[in-house]
């Protein structure tokens, strides 16, 4: 992602699929929630990292907007198949 010139990050917040999330979407996960956090925890530039769930709606993503006082949303793209073989 490119910036406009000038414009800083100054903090870096990054959630990470929760266990439930990842069983109900994707099967089960090969590692725990601590496992997956602790590594993205530890990048140079993550000031904080977090377990969250897969799918969310408008009124919780608004909620975590407001919370962290986010500026952007990047989201990887990757299929998510349901248990029940529906694309989310």
């Amino acid at each position: 992602m490119d910036l406009p010139p000038g414009q800083l990050v100054r903090h870096v917040v990054v959630a990470v699929n929760d266990d439930k999330s990842i069983t109900t979407c994707k099967f089960t996960a090969m590692v725990n929630n601590d496992e997956r956090i602790a590594p993205v925890g530890g990048c140079q530039y993550v000031d904080e990292s977090y377990g969250l769930g897969y799918i969310t709606n408008e009124k919780h993503l608004q909620y975590l907007l407001k919370k962290y006082c986010i500026d952007y949303v990047i989201h990887g793209y990757d299929l998510c198949i349901f248990v029940h073989e529906m694309d989310a």
